[in-house]
């Protein structure tokens, strides 16, 4: 069996005017609907029901809110004391299971399909498997040809990869959690050694996501969520009055209503009828649209989707 765990101890220095001193996995994306809320649901919607929350500051709210059970979730709190570190929570956690773990960063909301990961990670020998995505330059980029500007690039994608904070973790990580670190953050001590035993291996994501290290950061996470409902199948844009939906690959979406389909990417079954990218079609009451890979599509016209969704 695979559990998740989140580590949600930090302090968010950075966020102490609009936090209030409360722990920043518990600020709202919208009304009723917490970060720490969408990290607990893409568990349960990846099949994960038990989740190990790894607290510190102020973890007694975070206990307060979601109990030893939040939506079909069971949750076990191991709460530090002190500050000690991301090493020591995750020592913490392995001395009370011994099992696959889905380990994330509590403050990161991120589009990652956990099933593809799990997936993914599963079928290779590694005892590590890190989410990576390609680094957003935080600045413009000026293009320089014999001694002239020649162009200005508004923060462009780098050729660099980041660590988005999502990790799946093998039992076998229990032996090298034994040796001596002279840090206490996982990068520079556990995975660190991993890597020189090429025993940690990267899954490359091309998607949505956004760590809550800043103001700046938040504003714009919630600015991206006025518009914006989590589903279990992924997610959906509200725009003019289109729903602009994201399904995972091999994800349901229910609708009821009439109006249309049109596939934007990928490949979806409506009712068992295949439609591709670019390719529209008339759809009715009860309809079932199955993404056959992860595919982007529109729905125009008076349609409502009753998949759960996070709010």
């Amino acid at each position: 069996m695979t559990v998740g765990a989140l580590f949600t101890g930090g302090y968010g220095k950075r966020l102490q005017s609009i936090t209030g001193g409360f722990p920043k996995t518990l600020l709202p994306l919208k009304d009723d609907y917490l970060v720490l809320d969408r990290q607990l649901l893409d568990f349960k919607w990846a099949g994960i029901t038990e989740v190990y929350l790894l607290s510190g500051y102020k973890g007694e709210l975070i206990e307060r809110r979601y109990g030893q059970e939040w939506k079909g979730i069971r949750i076990t709190h191991l709460r530090e004391e002190q500050p000690m570190g991301t090493l020591w929570a995750l020592r913490n956690l392995y001395s009370h299971l011994d099992s696959d773990i889905i380990l994330k960063n509590g403050d990161t909301i991120c589009d990652l399909d956990l099933r593809s990961f799990l997936s993914y990670s599963a079928s290779k020998r590694s005892l590590v498997t890190l989410a990576v995505a390609k680094m957003v330059s935080p600045f413009g980029i000026v293009s320089i040809h014999n001694g002239y500007v020649s162009e200005f690039v508004e923060k462009p994608i780098l050729n660099h990869y980041v660590n988005i904070g999502c990790y799946h973790l093998k039992p076998g990580v229990k032996a090298y959690l034994k040796r001596i670190y002279a840090s206490t953050g996982i990068e520079n001590t556990l995975f660190n050694s991993l890597s020189k035993d090429s025993k940690i291996r990267a899954f490359k994501f091309g998607g949505y996501w956004k760590s809550v290290d800043s103001v700046k950061d938040y504003e714009e996470i919630k600015k991206d969520y006025e518009k914006r409902e989590d589903y279990d199948f992924g997610h959906v844009f509200l725009h003019l009055g289109i729903k602009e939906c994201i399904a995972n690959k091999d994800r349901v979406v229910m609708t009821n209503g009439n109006g249309k389909i049109k596939v934007v990417d990928g490949k979806v079954s409506v009712n068992g009828t295949i439609i591709s990218k670019g390719k529209s079609k008339s759809i009715g009451e009860a309809s079932q649209i199955r993404s056959i890979e992860e595919s982007k599509f529109s729905l125009i016209g008076n349609i409502s989707i009753t998949n759960p969704k996070g709010v």
